[in-house]
């Protein structure tokens, strides 16, 4: 979407499921190529990362992983070293691990800037899981301190006016939109799928983080000496306060 509107947009990939080059319809590598298209497109691996003779730890991917987000993202602006091929983005899209790790990093100073950094919760609304999932890494992300800018579900002709109205109750105050369901079966038409975004799902992917919808995680009542949590799909069980 955003190479279509003429950013320089690098997409980026953590795992080596080979989906994505089949959806981009071409090979993907580990480093940006240098040239004049709109859509640049890399694989992170781990080994590249770090290096051939060094070995990758358990759990170290999502650190390696963020690391290699915050070298590229010295490229936005063309503020990258001088001795680095001039890559000058304008958006970074990062399709990673979606893990309670990750989410942490992600909140994490380097990446807490809203006007910089938006995140998006993608579900199926046909799976009553994908749902309870995305509700739970919501209440990770609110947990952790990352701004959740809004929420896409998958949508067909048949299925998007009937599930519009219990995605926007379970996931308010949160800004949600459909985007159309895309088959696998066949090669798929960009130019086609993204004349088939509505106006929701443009506004949402074009809105800073900054501008949207501001929800409060805690809120504290001086007339009732409560305090309230607000954590989608947490229960009491899940919660454990410690008075200082």
């Amino acid at each position: 979407y955003y190479a279509s509107m003429g950013l320089r947009t690098c997409l980026v990939i953590q795992s080596q499921d080979p989906t994505a080059e089949f959806l981009i319809g071409r090979k993907i590598g580990n480093t940006p190529p240098v040239g004049k298209d709109t859509l640049h497109v890399v694989q992170l691996e781990s080994t590249k990362i770090m290096g051939e003779e060094l070995s990758v730890l358990p759990g170290m991917d999502s650190v390696l992983a963020i690391g290699a987000l915050a070298k590229l993202i010295r490229f936005i602006g063309g503020t990258g070293s001088t001795k680095e091929p001039e890559r000058k983005f304008d958006v970074i899209v990062y399709d990673g691990i979606s893990n309670e790790e990750t989410l942490r990093m992600k909140g994490s100073s380097a990446f807490a800037n809203p006007l910089k950094f938006s995140c998006y919760l993608v579900m199926d609304p046909s799976n009553c899981m994908s749902v309870k999932v995305a509700l739970r890494y919501w209440g990770c992300a609110i947990q952790a301190g990352t701004n959740v800018s809004g929420a896409f579900y998958l949508a067909s002709a048949s299925n998007q006016a009937s599930n519009k109205g219990p995605i926007e109750e379970n996931f308010f105050p949160l800004a949600t939109t459909s985007v159309p369901f895309l088959s696998m079966d066949f090669v798929i038409n960009w130019d086609i799928a993204i004349n088939n975004l509505n106006e929701d799902a443009r506004k949402l992917l074009t809105l800073k983080s900054g501008n949207s919808r501001s929800i409060s995680p805690v809120t504290f009542d001086q007339t009732k000496k409560t305090l309230i949590l607000f954590l989608p799909r947490f229960d009491k069980s899940d919660i454990r306060l410690s008075q200082v």
